[in-house]
C-alpha cells in the first residue's frame, strides 16, 4: 500500500479500573497480546503494554496499555504523555470506579482532550442497566473534564463492536 499526502501515525492510550478489559479489548483491536507472561498469571498489567494496528485507510495506530492499578499509577502517568486519543475504559457490570476517577484526572492535568469512553463487557448487563452506566460515565466525564465524549460500548472477549478510532484523529 502507497502512502497518501493525508495518512497519518496516531497512538491511542486505554486506561482505567483494574479489571475492566483493557488489555483483552488491546487483543480484540489488534490481534496482539500486550500483557508479559508474568502479568498473565497475575492477571493484572504492571507495566505499560504496546501494540499497533493499520485502520481502513493504512494509517498506522499505535496503542498504550496502561495498569489499572493505583500502585500501578505512575506508570500510568508515564504512558499517556503524547497520546493522540484515551479510551477510557469501564467495565458495564462495574461502572465508574475510584481508578476511573484517577485515570481522567491523571489524563485531564496532562492536557488530553480527546477522550473516548469504552463501556466494555456490555454482554454482560441489561440494555437498561448499559444505559445507566452510559448516563454515569457522561456524568462523571462532563463533571470531572468538562468535556463532552464520545462513548462506544463493546464486548471486547467476544469481538462485538469493537472501537474504530479514526474518527477522533480527523
Amino acid at each position: 500500500m502507497v502512502a497518501s499526502s493525508t495518512q497519518y501515525q496516531a497512538v491511542v492510550g486505554l486506561a482505567g479500573h483494574v479489571d475492566h478489559g483493557k488489555t483483552a479489548l488491546i487483543e480484540a483491536l489488534t490481534g496482539m497480546i500486550t500483557a508479559r507472561p508474568h502479568e498473565q498469571q497475575l492477571g493484572m498489567t504492571q507495566d505499560l503494554g504496546f501494540a499497533h494496528f493499520q485502520d481502513d485507510n493504512g494509517n498506522t495506530i499505535g496503542v498504550v496499555d496502561v495498569p489499572g492499578h493505583e500502585r500501578y499509577l505512575r506508570n500510568m502517568v508515564a504512558g499517556v504523555w503524547h497520546l493522540n486519543v484515551l479510551l477510557l475504559v469501564v467495565a458495564a457490570d462495574e461502572g465508574w470506579m475510584p481508578m476511573t476517577t484517577s485515570h481522567l484526572d491523571v489524563a485531564h492535568a496532562m492536557g488530553i482532550e480527546d477522550i473516548v469512553v469504552c463501556i466494555n463487557k456490555r454482554d454482560k448487563v441489561s440494555a437498561e442497566q448499559l444505559a445507566i452506566i452510559e448516563d454515569q460515565v457522561l456524568e462523571q466525564v462532563m463533571e470531572r473534564s468538562g468535556l463532552l465524549p464520545e462513548i462506544v460500548t463493546v464486548s471486547a472477549l467476544k469481538k462485538r463492536q469493537y472501537c474504530c478510532f479514526t474518527s477522533a484523529f480527523d
